[in-house]
């Protein structure tokens, strides 16, 4: 009885110590009011661009693939805010290791016309600790994380998300 009674304490203790455990060894990458970390990748002509020149510029950076039904579904209402406010916020896709010619196939057949960057080797991905595609970053003028979400946005949740709301 008292061996069933200390096992069954033991594992209560156990599932309540799991269970309040803070997670402090896990990453989390550049956070919202940090600064975005700089990379430069090359756009889907081999020039290479560096976040550091987009300072003095507000940035909406999506991390995407073609592969994915969600980056696809949202890919609409990107264009469209580019339409409507491409001069006001600086709009980059970045891609993770697809070929220049699926990637230019894929925005030509939609009609998708903002910077594309691919990130060849997943560094950048790795470095922003993105795990789910779509991640968007809404980065101010003076490189600092001010938003971040993850998944697909319509119009109305991507003015929000960066603050135009109009």
């Amino acid at each position: 009885m008292w061996k069933k009674l200390l096992a069954l304490t033991t594992c209560v203790l156990l599932l309540a110590g799991a269970a309040c455990a803070q997670p402090k060894d896990l990453p989390v990458g550049p956070e919202v009011g940090q600064r975005a970390p700089d990379f430069e990748l090359p756009d889907l002509d081999g020039n290479r661009h560096r976040l550091s020149d987009l300072r003095g510029k507000r940035v909406f950076l999506n991390f995407w693939a073609t592969w994915c039904p969600p980056c696809r579904a949202e890919m609409p209402a990107i264009q469209e805010f580019v339409n409507a406010h491409g001069e006001e916020v600086v709009v980059v896709g970045i891609n993770a290791q697809e070929s220049p010619s699926t990637i230019a196939k894929f925005l030509e057949e939609g009609g998708y016309e903002w910077l594309q960057l691919r990130d060849e080797k997943g560094k950048v991905f790795a470095d922003y600790l993105v795990r789910f595609i779509p991640t968007s970053l809404y980065i101010d003028e003076l490189g600092v994380i001010r938003n971040k979400y993850i998944g697909p946005m319509d119009l109305q949740t991507l003015l929000k998300f960066t603050g135009i709301d109009s």
